[in-house]
């Protein structure tokens, strides 16, 4: 029992089927062996014991045509009818000889041959005596000829059909018992091939119930165990133990279902730590999109800042252009005013009679640089303009790095995804810093042409005194013309000081220029990053909130898959 459990389904299957088979062969030869036992009796029956009782019934036929033809032969004296006779008879003759040769070779008993010896016996001496009656026939001897045959003929032909008798009785007899043989025989397969189709069938049905049971209920109980795990209840254990298909696949399911209750374990353990960990990313996502925003508004505020920063630059770029035109125009006033002294010191030397046109340039003079006064006083107020222009810049540019600094910090405290707004923040921090740089020029140079300007301003204040002293003097008395050539001489050299202070604050102003422009497009590129920075942290805080809601759905989908996974029996 136990190998047969062990053995594999189709190994199972081929033993039913080789059982099978082999009653199948047994019933096919038993009736195989009875019908070809019978068959071979029947072809006996037939060979040995029917046919000769055919041709022994012929050879008696024949042995009375004979007589019939001997005594016609007796009875008429027609030559030709008497030839016709003999030829009767001598075909008869033949025809007896091929039965008896026929019968003679099938299988005789020793009865039959006792006999035929008796018969050929007879039959010699029955075939001499007709032939003397033949004989005495032809020659027209018919009384002695029918006393031959009354005498000898009737007798022997008597002895022959006894002979005859006996020997198709014995061959009834024969085929009577070869007919009861077969009979028996019959019976006897019949019988045999039932038994052994109902031993056949009994046999296979056993071991079809047997071999049904051990593949029927295997597989039923692994279907119970998948209709409860079907329900969702990995608890079962495969029991049944076999080395056929059956017994692998118990043990394939069972290690099927392990696997499946450490895979629930650990989805429901990784459930958990997704759901732990989406609550908590949503929550810092949460701070996140708060920093974001907060982020956000510091770099609105950095780029409202940044713009009025750029157009405080081109303002001051205006101003310091009609400062650098007022400058050139002094320049030019100072390098006319130097022209004018030289000439006046040349023309002193001629004498008095210059005197009156002295007196008239002297007058030139004083309203030139009475001009020129107002105009360094202009350039004075420029200067404090400008002055306060750069306080205004530095102030923007302390607030630029301010607001890179909060920048900064917003996006360390954004951590991983504030790395590109720590990388623009630090960039608006550098350009504040070379802002800030280039405002400390500027009001170094601011400073510079206050103090030239406050020089020259008081040198024009000097000079306007001495020319109305000059004007004065002249004016009372030409003895005094040393004295204004002195006073001129003394002029020429203030007037060449202040047209080289003028270039020099001529080239400060252009120097200036530069730097305003600088900051303006510093202002400009700062102005633009803040608001790539504001764009940049509109967009992050964007993500931030698709990051928290999908933080939240995975969370929700986490919970599902833990009520569902809760189903599960392990």
């Amino acid at each position: 029992m136990k190998l047969l459990k062990n053995l594999k389904i189709g190994n199972k299957l081929i033993l039913l089927i080789s059982i099978s088979v082999i009653a199948l062969i047994i019933v096919g030869f038993t009736g195989y062996k009875y019908m070809n036992t019978m068959a071979e009796k029947s072809k006996d029956m037939y060979n040995d014991r029917l046919l000769p009782v055919l041709w022994l019934g012929k050879i008696s036929s024949n042995t009375r045509g004979i007589d019939e033809y001997t005594l016609e032969l007796m009875l008429t004296s027609d030559e030709s009818q008497m030839k016709v006779l003999q030829e009767k008879i001598t075909q008869n003759v033949k025809e007896d000889n091929e039965f008896y040769t026929s019968y003679k070779n099938t299988q005789l008993i020793p009865e039959e041959k006792k006999l035929l010896g008796l018969y050929e016996e007879n039959l010699n001496k029955l075939r001499e005596s007709r032939k003397k009656v033949i004989e005495l026939a032809t020659e027209n001897r018919n009384t002695e000829a029918y006393s031959l045959y009354s005498n000898q003929i009737q007798q022997n032909r008597v002895s022959l059909e006894n002979i005859v008798d006996q020997l198709v009785g014995i061959n009834q007899n024969l085929a009577a018992k070869l007919y009861k043989e077969n009979q028996s025989d019959s019976k006897e397969a019949a019988l045999f091939l039932v038994i052994i189709i109902l031993s056949s069938v009994t046999l296979c049905i056993l071991v079809g119930i047997l071999i049904t049971r051990l593949i029927v209920s295997p597989v039923k109980e692994i279907q119970n165990l998948m209709e409860k795990a079907e329900f969702g209840d990995f608890t079962i254990q495969g029991i049944y133990q076999s080395k056929d298909e059956i017994g692998l696949l118990t043990i394939s399911l069972n290690n099927m279902i392990a696997g499946i209750r450490e895979i629930i374990r650990t989805v429901h353990i990784t459930s958990e730590k997704i759901a732990a960990s989406s609550e908590e990313l949503a929550a810092n996502m949460e701070a996140s999109s708060s920093a974001n925003e907060e982020l956000s508004i510091s770099i609105q505020e950095l780029s409202v800042g940044a713009n009025e920063q750029a157009q405080s630059s081109l303002e001051t770029s205006k101003i310091i252009i009609e400062i650098a035109l007022g400058v050139n125009q002094v320049a030019t006033n100072a390098k006319s005013v130097t022209n004018t002294t030289l000439q006046t010191s040349n023309k002193s030397i001629e004498g008095l009679n210059t005197i009156e046109t002295s007196i008239n340039q002297m007058n030139h003079i004083n309203v030139n640089v009475t001009k020129l006064s107002d105009v360094i006083l202009s350039l004075g107020n420029r200067s404090n303009e400008i002055s306060k222009i750069t306080k205004v810049i530095s102030g923007i540019t302390s607030q630029t790095n301010l607001l890179a600094l909060n920048a900064a910090i917003e996006a360390a405290r954004a951590g991983e995804n504030g790395k590109g707004f720590s990388v623009v923040a630090d960039e608006v921090r550098k350009l504040a810093e070379q802002s800030s740089k280039s405002s400390n020029q500027i009001s170094e140079l601011i400073f510079e042409i206050q103090e030239e300007t406050n020089f020259a301003v008081k040198s024009m204040e000097e000079t306007v005194i001495e020319v109305n002293n000059g004007i004065s003097i002249v004016g009372t008395a030409g003895e005094t013309f040393n004295v204004i050539q002195n006073s001129i001489q003394e002029i020429s050299k203030q007037v060449e000081q202040v047209s080289v202070a003028m270039e020099q604050m001529a080239i400060g102003t252009e120097e200036v220029k530069e730097a305003i422009n600088n900051v303006a497009q510093i202002a400009e590129v700062s102005a633009v990053g803040s608001q790539t920075v504001a764009a940049s942290a509109e967009e992050m805080s964007a993500s931030s909130e698709e990051i928290t809601s999908s933080s939240t759905n995975l969370a929700t989908i986490a919970e599902e898959l833990q009520l569902k996974i809760n189903k599960f029996k392990i």
